[in-house]
């Protein structure tokens, strides 16, 4: 693994990112890049500002100090050119899949006319064709998260944004969900920013996994995975680099943690 620098060619900057709520300092004086095309994945100690440096990345949180930057951009608001999948799904109990994905879209005008093909071809892509007239509740948990996956790259965004999404799926659905988002990404090569709380997870998924500290969130390391595609997480070099990542989360891991 190595130390990856921020690059004024990146696609998504954080430039010195100061975020405080009522006095509380969450994240502090913190700075990265994400470049086009890579997967990117940060984790750290819970409470660290995961989801808040996600946020303010997508426009949501306004910082204290600090600015993120999109395609030399200064983000200051959301934008279709950054797409959003939480935890939680999101999608809307009385439409069906196919309008689901279609919401933001039609959100920006498009018409049915022009928004049908690219629709199905979205559903086509995460598995769900022949599922286009099902509403959520008749859907399992994996298959809601791949309804959001697909909603968010039907809009083909710059970066994908993903907070938790298989957080609260059993472990063999998100296993499953891993390898399918993948597979996606490995079709569509979006860039793609996903906080876990999964060590395991960030180093099968990632090009790259950020580490940051306790609150205040601060970059303990930026470290590029060096391990082939497809990755066995029982592999001796898998173990090695998720153990890596492990010590660094701890409070006393070398903020310098280089492999």
């Amino acid at each position: 693994m190595t130390d990856s620098s921020v690059s004024p060619a990146s696609e998504l900057r954080v430039v010195n990112l100061t975020v405080g709520f009522n006095g509380l300092q969450v994240l502090e004086d913190l700075s990265l890049s994400v470049r086009r095309g890579e997967f990117v994945a940060i984790v750290g100690p819970t409470g660290c500002g995961k989801t808040t440096l996600l946020r303010a990345m997508a426009g949501l949180t306004r910082p204290t100090a600090g600015e993120v930057w999109m395609n030399g951009t200064r983000v200051t608001e959301p934008g279709p050119e950054r797409g959003l999948v939480f935890q939680e799904f999101a999608l809307f109990p009385w439409l069906t899949v196919r309008q689901n994905v279609a919401f933001g879209l039609e959100a920006r005008g498009v018409k049915e006319s022009a928004w049908s093909e690219p629709v199905a071809r979205h559903l086509q892509m995460v598995g769900l064709q022949g599922f286009e007239d099902y509403r959520p509740r008749q859907l399992s948990g994996g298959m809601k998260q791949r309804v959001a996956i697909a909603r968010a790259l039907a809009t083909q965004p710059a970066v994908v944004l993903m907070d938790e999404p298989f957080g609260s799926l059993d472990s063999q659905s998100r296993c499953e969900m891993q390898s399918e988002l993948l597979r996606v990404w490995e079709q569509t090569r979006s860039t793609i920013v996903f906080v876990t709380h999964s060590v395991e997870e960030a180093v099968f998924l990632a090009d790259r996994v950020i580490v940051l500290s306790a609150r205040p969130g601060r970059l303990v390391a930026d470290l590029t995975v060096r391990l082939p595609r497809i990755r066995v997480r029982t592999g001796q070099e898998f173990n090695a680099v998720r153990a890596k990542v492990m010590e660094l989360i701890q409070p006393s891991a070398d903020p310098a943690g280089e492999m």
